[in-house]
């Protein structure tokens, strides 16, 4: 390794180079696989409302408890 106007010049014989090479296309598809999972992880669901009990009137309005309502 030489450095040069602040940049690293890496000496490479021909079996590193085409060593990195062969690595280069299954390295880039990590890349791409990790920052799909970030892109797309799912968002926490949050209750807005107070929590339901099992035999708290239902939400809906019917005048059933939630278990017998909403809750099956």
């Amino acid at each position: 390794d030489d450095e040069e106007n602040g940049e690293v010049i890496l000496h490479l014989n021909e079996k590193e180079l085409t060593q990195l090479e062969s690595d280069l296309p299954h390295v880039l598809l990590d890349i791409y696989w990790y920052w799909q999972a970030i892109i797309n992880k799912p968002k926490t669901v949050r209750r807005e409302g107070e929590k339901v009990g099992r035999n708290d009137p239902c939400p809906c309005g019917s005048g059933k408890k939630y278990k017998a309502c909403c809750g099956k």
